[in-house]
């Protein structure tokens, strides 16, 4: 409890401190991928029209990763795999004229978990959202395993082991 005026002023100075950091430090964060983030663009933009679906999804993905409530609703973890993801794309990129087979694949796999995350109400309480926020982040290390496995994943992961993820999810979800 603030009992001063001289306390109320300390701790504003402080949380204003705390607050300043944070934004240097995204607007550090965000300029350091804006070079990735251009090549991944311009790279998917010179894939042959052939590839309409993969370009389709490398740009979701990208909007994604850059949307504003993704960028609020991340945690510092999920932040600092960004750079990680967009050198994923970039090597996906470079692989589906000569692996277009595997890619669709991949994408179909992805996008079937994306749909059954995607399906789950958007009104659900704070550790039910946490918890579908880690599956979709978990999709994302998925990519990285399938497109750029040298890389590596932050964690094992795999389209079983999300599956059954969202399968215990599903089961809380059942319950609310």
């Amino acid at each position: 409890i603030v009992r001063s005026r001289v306390e109320f002023e300390e701790i504003l100075k402080n949380q204003l401190s705390n607050t300043t950091r944070k934004i240097l430090f995204f607007e550090i964060w965000f300029k350091s991928l804006l070079p990735l983030l251009h090549e991944c663009r311009r790279k998917v933009n010179k894939l042959p029209n052939q590839f309409k679906s993969a370009i389709y999804d490398v740009n979701t993905q990208l909007e994604f990763l850059f949307k504003k409530t993704t960028l609020m609703d991340a945690e510092d973890t999920d932040l600092e795999q960004y750079p990680k993801y967009l050198k994923a794309i970039l090597i996906r990129i470079e692989k589906i004229p000569r692996k277009s087979k595997d890619d669709e694949i991949f994408m179909n796999q992805i996008n079937d978990l994306l749909d059954r995350v995607s399906s789950a109400n958007i009104h659900l309480n704070d550790n039910l959202l946490f918890e579908l926020r880690r599956l979709r982040w978990l999709i994302e290390e998925l990519r990285v395993s399938l497109f750029a496995q040298q890389l590596k994943t932050r964690e094992p992961v795999s389209s079983k082991r999300i599956l059954k993820k969202w399968e215990s999810l599903q089961d809380k979800l059942s319950i609310v």
